[in-house]
């Protein structure tokens, strides 16, 4: 997917809208930190597994941070947008869109909140509608 109205850094260099995990991250229920967060990234194929690449959570990350485009699904009968992460070991993720402060991230929500007690930003569980070029929003 690309956005067309993206102020993302890096917006020229990583153009698809997909998500980003530091390093060997998996994006599970209880399996590391548990999160990915939504960025503009580099293109990457269906069903691959993250790779290194530009994105426009933390550009200078390139060597750092994995990426994955091609997580967007689309119910064509109902325009819902859902998102399905690779994990590094080939394993589907089961996270569900969240905002944190400013930033969208997919995954665990409280896996961060269960190590660190002093953490507990406002968090809320979000949802995806594709919406056709033309029609009303």
């Amino acid at each position: 997917m690309v956005p067309l109205n993206s102020n993302f850094p890096n917006a020229a260099t990583a153009p698809y809208l997909g998500l980003v995990a530091w390093g060997d991250w998996t994006v599970k229920s209880g399996s590391g930190p548990g999160f990915a967060y939504m960025a503009n990234t580099i293109q990457t194929s269906a069903g691959s597994t993250p790779v290194a690449g530009q994105n426009s959570w933390i550009p200078e990350s390139a060597g750092l941070a994995k990426v994955e485009s091609a997580v967007w699904t689309v119910d064509v009968s109902t325009w819902s947008l859902t998102l399905k992460w690779v994990n590094p070991d080939g394993s589907l993720s089961g996270g569900l869109p969240f905002t944190e402060d400013n930033a969208i991230l997919f995954g665990y929500r409280d896996y961060k909140a269960s190590t660190d007690p002093s953490w507990n930003p406002e968090r809320i569980n979000i949802s995806f509608k594709f919406v056709p070029d033309g029609s009303p929003l």
